[in-house]
């Protein structure tokens, strides 16, 4: 199995497994955060969506200055519309990742805000650090969540507790 070959695999995963969680947060507690200095459950999953999106880039340029970054569209106030803003930053990804070549993973890629270089590294790398990496990271804090708020947490990689609760009946 190729590099872009095994990225793709498991982009296809991670994608599922994210789309299980994104669709299980409840309108009514978009707003809702653990602590003062916590992200609210809708601008963690938009910042997934924002991680989401970054594969293409990644893949589709030389650099990023994240001080250029444009907006979140202003409309994704409720779970419906912010889980169809995922499939589709996702698909693109999928895309890229399915069309990119060994070479071109290879390439080293900028992240800079303005003239600070933050990272420099080959895509393939940044591809693991900053967009599957950081997804499982803040789809893990969206389980903290779920559990604070007892909201069914799905399982991404088996059976979860809530899982397992719904099988015993």
């Amino acid at each position: 199995m190729t590099l872009h070959q095994a990225l793709f695999s498991e982009w296809q995963h991670e994608a599922t497994n994210t789309q299980k969680i994104l669709g299980r947060i409840p309108n009514d507690k978009l707003n809702w955060k653990p602590h003062p200095k916590s992200r609210s459950l809708k601008d963690l999953a938009i910042h997934i969506c924002k991680v989401a999106n970054w594969g293409e880039i990644i893949i589709r340029s030389e650099e990023y200055d994240i001080a250029a970054m444009p907006a979140m569209p202003p409309d994704l106030d409720n779970n419906e519309i912010i889980l169809h803003y995922f499939n589709q930053v996702a698909a693109k990804t999928l895309n890229a990742l399915q069309n990119v070549t060994e070479a071109q993973l290879d390439e080293i890629w900028i992240f800079r805000r303005e003239a600070q270089i933050i990272l420099q590294m080959p895509k393939a790398a940044v591809i693991r650090r900053l967009c599957l990496n950081h997804l499982y990271h803040h789809r893990g804090q969206l389980g903290v969540y779920f559990r604070m708020l007892d909201i069914p947490v799905p399982g991404m990689y088996g059976p979860s507790a809530d899982d397992l609760e719904h099988f015993k009946e």
